[in-house]
């Protein structure tokens, strides 16, 4: 809506009138955005919540060690597939450790011997 401004006024009151009218203009288009980033953040925050509260929840996992005795036929790279869980540790991560907690220097295990090595439960012991 565009404002007729009195003629018989002066062109310094109606120039404060056009200024006045413009930061009213510019008011209601900050307003305007604002209102349109809130919602559109609301939008994503409501999404991701429902996409939280969908999900499955991971079980917590506790960190425990065992001794076991070392069969014939068994490598690191065997009890890491036997012992290591999903997403939690890696098969090289899982040696290091297992060499690193049994003095192990060169890698290898022999039949007989009883070595520790890590395991997760969800069960707390």
């Amino acid at each position: 809506m565009r404002r007729v401004y009195n003629s018989r006024i002066s062109q310094r009151a109606n120039d404060c009138l056009r200024r006045r009218e413009r930061a009213l203009q510019v008011k209601r288009q900050i307003l305007i955005l604002a209102a349109v980033v809130v919602t559109g953040l609301a939008i994503l925050l409501g999404s991701s919540i429902r996409a939280m509260a969908s999900s499955p929840k991971k079980a917590e996992m506790h960190k425990y060690y065992t001794s076991i005795a070392v069969e014939r036929g068994d490598t690191l790279w065997a009890l890491a597939d036997d012992y290591i869980a999903e997403g939690l540790m890696d098969r090289k991560a899982f040696i290091a450790e297992v060499s690193e907690l049994n003095h192990l220097t060169d890698g290898h295990i022999h039949s007989g011997a009883h070595i520790i090595v890590p395991y997760y439960s969800e069960e707390v012991k």
